[in-house]
C-alpha cells in the first residue's frame, strides 16, 4: 500500500507479528554526498530523554535492544529492526529521519536527492505492508523526518510526515531535545582552531561495572584490575591504515608512548608492547604486561593526511579493552570528522589497586594538524601539543602500501600537478580574503608546493607531494578555475 504525506495507518492492530523492518533508501548522483539515517526514541512529550535514545551509525542498538541499525555498504539504504515487545514503555514514539552530513557547509541539499522511500516490512515473511515515497518537493533542506511510529490506545501506528529541516542534524536533534556540538568549521576564520580544553583522565563519575559494555559519550566503566590487560584497535577498511598509539605515565612519573616506531618490551619498563604495525586495515593490539607500574594510559589513532579519504568513522574503528577476568569494554567513535589526523578514543586510570577505569573521550586534533596529543604526569592531556608524526617513506620502501603510492604517483602525475596548482590558487584566493588569518599558512606551505610544481623530477618527489593535496572534488576544478580567472585576470 502506497502512503501519501499526512496519512496515518495501523501497524500492530489486528496483526499477528511483533517485529518489523523499516527500510529507508535514496538515490544521489553525487558520490561525495554522505546521507545518514537515524531513529529517535521519544517519550510522550516527543523528546529524547537521553543521548542513548538516538540510534544511528555510532550507536546502532538501543539500550533495551528493541531498535537496531544496519547500513548496507553497497547501497544507499539503511534498515531499522523494531521489536515492539522489547521496547521500553517510556518510548511512546519512534521518529525515522535522514540527514546530509555537513550539507550546509558543503552545499548539498535534498533537492539533489531522488527516490527517497520508506518501506515497512514484515521481519519474517519480508512482505512489504506500506511504502512512503517522499522528498520530491524538497529545496534546500538538509534533514528530513520521514515518519513517526506512535502508540495510540495500546497499538502502534505510523504517520507519514516527509517534512524537512534547513539546519541539518543540529536542528533535527534540537527539535527532539538533544544537543549536538559542531565538529566542522562553518566560517573561514574558524578554519584552524586548536583544541584547548584539558581533559582529566583521573577524575570521572557515573561508573559502570559490567562484564561487557559499550561506552556511551564520555562514559566511564570500572573493570577489575589484572596484571595483564589487552587493548585492541579494530577497523573495517582494508585499504586505509590506522596507527594505534598508547601514551602512558608510570608510577615513578615517567611519560612516554608506545607506537609503530617504539614497539615496547614486555621485560622492560613500562612493560607495554605493540604487536606490530599492521600497515593495512585490520587490528593493532597493545598489551600491558605489568599494570601495577602504570598510572595513566591514553589511547589514540593516527591517520596520515596524505592517505585520508573520508572521516575516521567511515572506517568504523573501535577500541576494545580486555582484562584477565574476561571483562570487555568497547569505545566507539560517535562523530564524523574529515579534517583531523588524530583522534583520542579513551583512557585508562590504573591508580586504584583493585579496579581500573576506562573512560570514553573522543577528542580530535585541529584542522589539518599533524601534531600528536600530549599526556601530562597528572593525567590531563592536550591535543595538538605533541610532535608531528610522519612515517618515513624510507621505512615503507618494501611495503605494499608504498608501492601503491608509487603507482598512483606515476599514473596520475598530470592530474596531481593540476590539483596542486589549483590548491596554490585556492590558498592564494583565501589569503586575499583573509590575509591576517592565512599569511602563516602560505608561508609554511605554498613555497614548498610552488617549488615542487616548478621542478618535479623524481617519483619520490611525487609521492612526497601527494601528502599536501587536499580532497578537491573533480567536478569543482572548472569552477575553481573560473573563480581564479575572475579574481586574477
Amino acid at each position: 500500500m502506497n502512503l501519501h504525506r499526512g496519512q496515518k495507518v495501523d501497524i500492530t492492530k489486528q496483526r499477528g507479528f511483533h517485529d518489523i523492518k523499516v527500510q529507508i533508501s535514496w538515490k544521489s548522483l553525487n558520490p561525495d554526498m554522505e546521507i545518514d539515517a537515524s531513529a529517535f526514541l521519544l517519550s510522550s512529550s516527543g523528546k529524547c530523554e537521553q543521548d542513548e535514545n538516538f540510534i544511528f551509525y555510532g550507536n546502532p542498538v538501543s539500550l533495551d535492544k528493541a531498535v537496531s541499525y544496519t547500513a548496507n555498504d553497497h547501497l544507499s539504504q539503511v534498515d531499522f529492526m523494531l521489536s515492539w515487545n522489547k521496547l521500553n514503555p517510556s518510548h511512546q514514539k519512534i521518529a525515522i529521519a535522514l540527514t546530509i552530513h555537513e550539507g550546509d557547509h558543503l552545499g548539498f541539499h535534498f533537492n539533489q536527492v531522488s527516490q527517497i522511500r520508506l518501506d515497512i516490512i514484515h521481519s519474517t515473511t519480508l512482505q512489504t505492508y506500506y511504502t512512503f515515497e517522499l522528498g520530491s518537493d524538497m529545496t534546500l533542506e538538509t534533514a528530513i523526518v520521514a515518519g513517526e511510529f506512535y502508540l495510540h490506545n495500546g497499538d502502534w501506528k505510523f504517520n507519514a510526515i516527509g517534512s524537512g529541516f534547513f539546519g541539518g542534524l543540529k536542528d533535527l536533534c534540537t527539535n527532539y531535545g538533544l544537543q549536538i556540538s559542531d565538529d566542522y568549521p562553518t566560517e573561514l576564520e574558524d578554519i584552524n582552531p586548536l583544541t584547548k580544553s584539558e581533559v582529566a583522565v583521573a577524575s570521572s563519575t557515573d561508573i559502570k561495572d559490567l562484564s561487557y559494555t559499550q561506552l556511551s559519550k564520555e562514559e566511564t566503566a570500572a573493570m577489575q584490575k589484572s596484571p595483564t590487560v589487552v587493548t585492541e584497535l579494530v577497523w573495517n577498511s582494508s585499504e586505509d591504515d590506522l596507527d594505534f598509539y598508547c601514551f602512558y605515565v608510570t608510577k615513578d612519573n615517567k611519560a612516554g608512548k608506545v607506537y609503530y616506531n617504539n614497539l615496547g618490551n614486555s621485560q622492560i619498563s613500562p612493560y607495554i608492547v605493540l604487536d606490530g604495525d599492521s600497515r593495512s586495515g585490520g587490528t593493532e593490539r597493545i598489551t600491558f604486561h605489568r599494570t601495577e607500574h602504570i598510572k595513566y594510559a591514553l589511547f589514540a589513532a593516527y591517520h596520515e593526511l596524505s592517505s585520508r579519504v573520508g572521516s575516521f568513522i567511515s572506517m568504523k574503528p573501535h577500541m576494545i579493552v580486555s582484562n584477565a577476568s574476561g571483562q570487555k569494554v568497547m569505545a566507539n567513535l560517535l562523530k564524523k570528522n574529515n579534517s583531523s589526523s588524530w583522534v583520542v578514543f579513551a583512557c585508562i586510570d590504573f591508580t586504584d589497586d583493585n579496579q581500573m577505569k576506562v573512560i570514553h573521550i573522543e577528542k580530535y586534533s585541529g584542522y589539518n594538524s599533524e601534531k600528536s596529543p600530549i599526556l601530562y604526569l597528572d593525567g590531563t592531556f592536550l591535543m595538538d601539543k605533541g610532535p608531528e608524526e610522519f612515517k618515513s617513506y624510507d621505512d615503507d620502501i618494501s611495503d605494499p602500501e608504498f608501492d601503491h603510492k608509487l603507482d598512483y604517483a606515476l599514473r596520475n602525475r598530470n592530474r596531481v600537478l593540476d590539483q596542486v596548482s589549483e590548491y596554490v590558487k585556492i590558498a592564494d584566493i583565501i589569503k586575499k580574503k583573509n590575509p591576517n588569518q592565512f599569511i602563516q599558512f602560505k608561508d609554511n606551505n605554498l613555497h614548498l608546493l610552488e617549488a615542487y610544481i616548478d621542478s618535479l623530477v623524481t617519483v619520490e618527489d611525487m609521492v612526497y607531494l601527494t601528502q599536501f593535496i587536499p580532497l578537491i572534488k573533480e567536478d569543482q576544478i572548472e569552477q575553481i578555475k573560473l573563480l581564479y580567472a575572475e579574481l586574477r585576470p
